[in-house]
């Protein structure tokens, strides 16, 4: 321990009040800037599984593979997302799917 005091070491930090942060926060707030960023959060999604998948680095030189590169890693991506589709929709039981017989 490189301090004698019981208490251990501390750190005040003083944070000055500012105008910029108060305007900013009271924009946030507006529905104008709630829609905008509501349309905004699903494409970060999918650049950060676009990152997860390879697409933050090119593995090969040249525009035209970079571009094949990205082009199967967005392939990849909506595979994932339409095998996890059709297996929600196909877990759902329907309560007497078989047709009655005609009478």
């Amino acid at each position: 321990m490189c301090t004698k005091s019981k208490d251990g070491r501390s750190l005040k930090i003083q944070v000055m009040p500012s105008p910029a942060i108060d305007k900013y926060r009271k924009k946030e707030k507006s529905v104008k800037y709630q829609k905008r960023i509501n349309l905004r959060c699903p494409v970060e999604g999918t650049i950060s599984k676009a990152k997860k998948h390879g697409a933050g680095k090119a593995r090969y030189r040249g525009l035209s593979k970079v571009e094949a590169q990205q082009l199967r890693t967005a392939i990849a991506i909506n595979v994932k997302r339409r095998v996890a589709a059709g297996l929600k929709q196909t877990r759902r039981t329907f309560p007497n799917t078989n047709p009655s017989p005609p009478a």
